[in-house]
């Protein structure tokens, strides 16, 4: 019979220890169950007294305004510690904007105080703003905020000035009312009109015709603060050959049907006049190339103040 004899080696009885604590150290837990979480032994009080800043809303939009008028807002600061803090400073983070911040109503707050803010925004001109308003204090937590503000300034009146012309007489309207001018029966020149618009759809609508019988045309610009948006020739207007039906001097008439004027083959019986318009761009244009078609023609362009 074959006897074995087990001898374990003094080295293997000082190894065991150290795996073992090489498991605790690397987060192993001998007969700890899956799935348990560890228990969480961070401070989560430290007992020392503080005071918290929280400011709210942490950001204001205030939308469209009309340019002339003002839109406020409250900006609420509150001190959620347990000892009092002071408001050192509240102001926006650049001049030259049309935002306006108040001073706070309350310059010191204790715990659970709330101090209120005032910002306006007074538009001037009609488009996006942006700032920020930023509060300093002597909190413990959270001392400094910064609130984003943005708006948009929203234009309603428009400067608008027209220059029309036909070869060789004209009547208009602008949304239905009637325009015009002196100088309806001289080609070589046009009638400036002034308007004020306010925002929204609009119509310019020219019936235009010859009289001498010899050459027909008709030629206009739009421009608004002084930028042409539109001229004869170019995008936006339509023309029609027969009387069109009721309403469609006015906004919301389809004029789907309608054919893109064409420009007069040869300009040079104008002689490139008039040039108040000739200047912008603004062409002869007729219902066909042949501008010596004679005959009347319905001109219609619709355009969109924002």
């Amino acid at each position: 019979m074959v006897q074995y004899t087990w001898r374990m080696n003094t080295r293997s009885v000082y190894l065991l220890p150290l795996l073992l604590s090489a498991c605790v150290d690397y987060g192993f837990s001998p007969g700890t169950e899956p799935g348990v979480e560890p228990l969480d032994t961070s401070i989560t009080d430290t007992g020392i007294p503080q005071s918290i800043l929280v400011v709210s809303p942490e950001r204001v939009d205030f939308g469209e305004v009309e340019l002339g008028d003002s839109a406020s807002a409250v900006v609420t600061l509150r001190n959620e510690g347990s000892i009092p803090l002071d408001l050192t400073d509240i102001d926006l983070i650049s001049d030259g904007t049309p935002f306006t911040v108040g001073p706070a109503s309350d310059g010191e707050l204790a715990p659970d105080d709330v101090a209120e803010v005032v910002v306006t925004y007074s538009p001037v001109q009609g488009i996006e703003h942006e700032s920020s308003v930023v509060v300093e204090s002597t909190a413990t937590v959270d001392p400094s905020w910064r609130v984003p503000l943005t708006g948009n300034g929203l234009r309603t009146q428009f400067d608008v000035d027209m220059q029309l012309t036909a070869d060789d007489s004209w009547s208009a309207t602008l949304d239905g009312d009637p325009i015009g001018g002196t100088n309806q029966n001289a080609w070589s020149s046009a009638d400036v009109l002034v308007f004020d618009l306010e925002r929204g759809e609009h119509v310019v609508a020219v019936h235009a015709w010859d009289v001498a019988r010899v050459i027909a045309g008709f030629m206009a610009v739009v421009r608004v603060d002084g930028e042409p948006i539109a001229v004869s020739g170019g995008s936006g207007w339509t023309v029609s050959t027969v009387a069109p039906a009721t309403g469609w001097d006015v906004p919301g008439f389809d004029d789907s049907a309608w054919a893109v004027p064409n420009l007069c083959a040869d300009p040079s019986a104008w002689g490139n006049r008039p040039t108040s318009l000739t200047d912008d761009g603004a062409e002869w244009v007729w219902h066909d190339a042949n501008c010596r078609s004679l005959g009347e023609a319905w001109f219609r362009l619709s355009f969109t103040l924002e």
